[in-house]
This record gives structure tokens, C-alpha cells and sequence, in this order.
């Protein structure tokens, strides 16, 4: 991946932007798998809040499902602000983003199976695809069709 990347910035070849980005998210979800696999060390980032921990837990589980602030803060008897606050604060992006990427990673992995992006969204949790094409768009900086070309599907 390193040397695709490479050779794309340097202008080797045809430089072509959406390629270029698209190498860069598979090297950013390669890297990390291979950080949620490993063994934690003591030198290892580790995240001290307990609350922090079984949100994530409950979020990388059931992301795919209606999730809202709300439902997590009563889930975990805290309010919402709460919850809003802490998780902004030791995960440095806002629950919502950090599920629509969750999301976005399912339905990038389901088009590079072949499967429609329509049916993709709907799988990965994305209950309207003009607010799915939206929000891939913000997080990706490019649409799910261009993700696919890209992929030369």
C-alpha cells in the first residue's frame, strides 16, 4: 500500500486524487486492525474510563442498529451531556462521527464484495441514503460511486 501510495503522490503514472485517498483509508483501516489485534503493552495508549470502555464495547457491537445519544445515555444511566463530553474527550472525534465511521467502513467493505451501495448503506445502519450520501461524503471527500470506480468496479 505504502509504495502504491508513493508512486500515486509523486506523479508516477496518472496521479489520480480519489485513487490516492482511497490507498490512504485502506492503509489508515490496515493500521488499524492491526492496533485493535495486538497484545497491549505498557506502552500502550490505553483508555482509563470504564464508562468509555463499555460505550465502545456497546458501539462496535451495535452500530449497525438505531443508535442515538440518547439511547446510550440511558443505557448507561448517565445524561447526555455527559456522555456527549466524555466521549468527545478521550476519543477526540463526537459519538455520532465515530459510529458513521464504523458505518462507512461496513459499506466500503461491502462494495469491495460486490454488493450495491444502496444495499451496503442499508446494511451498515444508514436509514435514508440521500443523509448516508451526505454524510460518506463529509468523511470520505468523495462519493460512494467514485469509491467504487476507484476500486475499478
Amino acid at each position: 500500500l505504502m509504495r502504491d501510495i508513493l508512486s500515486h503522490a509523486s506523479g508516477v503514472g496518472r496521479a489520480d486524487p480519489i485513487l490516492l485517498r482511497c490507498k490512504v483509508i485502506e492503509l489508515l483501516a490496515a493500521i488499524s486492525d492491526a492496533v485493535d489485534s495486538r497484545e497491549p503493552t505498557d506502552e500502550s495508549p490505553r483508555i482509563e474510563n470504564e464508562l468509555i470502555l463499555e460505550i465502545l464495547q456497546y458501539l462496535n457491537t451495535h452500530y449497525s442498529e438505531d443508535i442515538s445519544l440518547s439511547d446510550v445515555a440511558d443505557r448507561f444511566y448517565h445524561s447526555k451531556y455527559h456522555v456527549c463530553h466524555l466521549f468527545k474527550e478521550h476519543m477526540g472525534v463526537s459519538m455520532n462521527d465515530y459510529v458513521a465511521l464504523l458505518r462507512i467502513r461496513l459499506v466500503n467493505d461491502r462494495i469491495r464484495q460486490g454488493e450495491p451501495i444502496s444495499e451496503a448503506c442499508y446494511h451498515a445502519g444508514f436509514h435514508n441514503y440521500s443523509n448516508f450520501f451526505r454524510i460518506y461524503k463529509k468523511h470520505m471527500g468523495m462519493t460512494p460511486q467514485q469509491f467504487k470506480i476507484s476500486l475499478g468496479k
